[in-house]
């Protein structure tokens, strides 16, 4: 089965939530100024993954502008969970993060801490010259349990190198939150990914899924 029909099948369906009230210029900050990527690219900042267990992921693709306008028809709000509005000039960009003190942030920043270590390939932010970032490559879907316990998909990414290995679940998460102080709904970061990856990677892939533990 082709992976982009099991992460379709597989994510809860999204409810369109109508904002307050319209602001179309959020959907035209950058004055029609694009930075389309000669293909979809996927990157995290190493850097703020060691030193907080902060998820920073930038997204480039050959069509930025096709990209916004599918995300304001079909999706209905640019803003992503921590309230980011995460349209950029290359794609989007949105963080992630988990609880204060946990055992998953201090997993992260110690994969952190390998990818700047290790890698031989980092690279240059979308946005700036930093140069902390490494290439997020899509493996497949896995099947694990969230943090409750409960039976859940996992999207496999392999961070700079092979064995940095970076899982996320997304088939137990809602598509969007609605928070009161927002004008708009805040899309789940996982959901938003899972999205992501299904229309820009999932063709490529054709397999079984696998499990958390290979």
């Amino acid at each position: 089965m082709k992976t982009k029909k099991i992460i379709e099948e597989k994510m809860k369906k999204h409810e369109k939530v109508k904002a307050d009230s319209e602001k179309p210029e959020i959907w035209t900050q950058f004055d029609g100024v694009v930075k389309d990527a000669a293909t979809p690219v996927l990157k995290l900042k190493a850097s703020a993954l060691a030193g907080s267990g902060k998820l920073h992921i930038q997204f480039g693709c050959p069509d930025v502008e096709g990209l916004h306008s599918d995300m304001e028809e079909e999706l209905g709000t640019p803003y992503i969970f921590l309230a980011d509005n995460s349209l950029r000039p290359y794609g989007v960009a949105f963080n992630m993060m988990v609880g204060s003190g946990s055992i998953d942030e201090a997993k992260l920043m110690g994969l952190g801490s390998d990818i700047m270590e290790k890698s031989t390939n980092l690279s240059a932010s979308m946005a700036s010259d930093d140069k902390t970032y490494a290439v997020m490559s899509f493996a497949g879907i896995v099947e694990g349990e969230d943090n409750k316990g409960e039976p859940t998909m996992l999207m496999d990414f392999r961070v700079g190198e092979a064995d940095n290995r970076l899982l996320i679940g997304f088939s137990n998460v809602d598509s969007n939150l609605k928070n009161p102080a927002m004008n708009y709904p805040e899309m789940r970061v996982e959901w938003f990914l899972a999205w992501l990856v299904s229309r820009y990677y999932a063709d490529d892939f054709d397999l079984t899924i696998g499990t958390e533990e290979e």
